[in-house]
């Protein structure tokens, strides 16, 4: 072969490759195409697709989610698992959180849970070691290796509760207990699970200081003041004094949170809405001019906002006579057809004594720039924004506390 044949061959393959290379596509078209699209098949053509023109893009690692998720709900947790090692190169720590928490709840394939959930752990430990990831621009290097730390905890804390169902009780609480001092203490449902091991492991001297702490810190369960109490009554052989003992830890924590909230009151415009409630009824934020609102954005697909409901309807409860007190749910940021309709399902089908407004056009979740649901805004009488309170930490006799701290401190 001539050095003339060989030049026009590589010209040739070159030629032929730039013509066959696919251009890069528009993810917010691809994710709108994603999002809309009902066959599972054809939601995968669309992220091989966009694997391969958008190599480096963040959202194949999204669009992997989705997929995964939707093979587990279906039930093909094989087929999820083995779809997720082929891509591992684009999996997060959440995807492997979120199908070995699926395997979890179905309390079957654990040995693949754990498999998967330690898959989790090491990538979670490794982006710890590394920081591996774009930091977002607004955020400080410590708070950037701190949600490093918070996604370990919680991969571990999924690995740890396998572990547990899989009898293996000394490793779920060596999981457990990295996993509470990773997220500092703060995760009410994980510190629960490493109090249940200990007292499962009959470490009681060890879970009666953990309950005292997390008491203390407002990081508790309802159902750990239980369990102090039993482990109370165990020591000394009778409840008597238990009351007043819970209540130094508990005065530790009102003023703690009496603390954290004077740090966080803010007095700004709330903006001004008018939307329809489940009735058809048009209801405005001005009708309730001379109360304290609490305004609640959420949606059914999302899990926080569904698990602090519970709270939220003691909340309720608590101020249903207190006639300067008035509570709104928005519904906001639904992705069903008729959101009407499935607001109405979800509200009858759990009995909730809610007021709910619905924000379908998603404008008033946007007036009040709301980046992530649960958000929950107190306005004043005077219709100014007071607190803003973000998620929910697993704690429903916190939230109520809480609640009722900022309503005090602004009528």
């Amino acid at each position: 072969m001539t050095r003339l044949t060989i030049f026009l061959t590589v010209i040739t393959i070159f030629f032929i490759a730039s013509c066959t290379k696919k251009e890069p596509q528009d993810p917010q078209k691809v994710l709108t195409d994603f999002r809309n699209e009902e066959n599972l098949d054809k939601k995968i053509t669309i992220y091989e697709e966009f694997k391969e023109t958008n190599p480096e893009d963040k959202l194949i690692s999204s669009l992997l989610n989705s997929i995964v998720n939707e093979k587990s709900k279906n039930g093909q947790i094989k087929e999820a698992a083995d779809f997720l090692n082929e891509n591992e190169e684009f999996a997060t720590t959440r995807i492997y959180n979120g199908i070995a928490w699926r395997i979890l709840e179905s309390k079957e394939n654990l040995d693949l849970g754990l498999k998967l959930a330690q898959a989790g752990v090491d990538l979670a430990r490794e982006e710890l070691k590394s920081l591996k990831g774009e930091k977002p621009e607004n955020m400080s290097d410590e708070d950037w290796k701190k949600s490093k730390e918070q996604n370990l905890g919680f991969i571990l804390d999924t690995y740890g509760c396998i572990e547990r169902e899989l009898g293996k009780s000394s490793e779920a609480l060596n999981a457990f207990k990295e996993s509470v001092n990773l997220t500092n203490e703060e995760i009410p449902e994980l510190n629960e699970n490493y109090v249940n091991e200990l007292i499962k492991n009959e470490n009681f001297a060890e879970a009666k200081t953990a309950i005292e702490n997390f008491i203390s810190s407002g990081t508790n369960t309802s159902n750990m003041k239980l369990q102090l109490k039993d482990i109370f009554v165990k020591d000394s052989g009778n409840e008597n004094g238990f009351d007043s003992y819970l209540a130094e830890f508990e005065k530790v924590a009102k003023q703690k949170m009496i603390e954290k909230l004077n740090s966080e009151i803010i007095e700004k415009p709330a903006p001004q809405f008018t939307l329809t409630d489940l009735d058809g009824k048009t209801v405005s934020l001005n009708d309730f001019k001379g109360k304290t609102v609490i305004l609640d954005f959420w949606a059914t697909w999302c899990n926080p906002c569904l698990q602090s409901f519970p709270a939220m309807q003691k909340a309720v409860l608590k101020f249903e006579k207190d006639n300067s007190v008035k509570f709104l749910f928005a519904n906001t940021w639904e992705r069903v057809e008729n959101k009407k309709q499935n607001a109405v399902d979800f509200i009858q089908n759990n009995k909730y004594p809610f007021h709910v407004l619905l924000d379908d056009q998603n404008e008033v979740v946007g007036k009040y720039e709301v980046e992530g649901i649960p958000t929950k805004f107190i306005i004043d009488k005077n219709q100014n924004i007071r607190f803003k309170s973000v998620g929910y930490s697993g704690n429903e006799d916190e939230l109520v506390e809480e609640l009722s701290h900022m309503i005090a401190m602004i009528k």
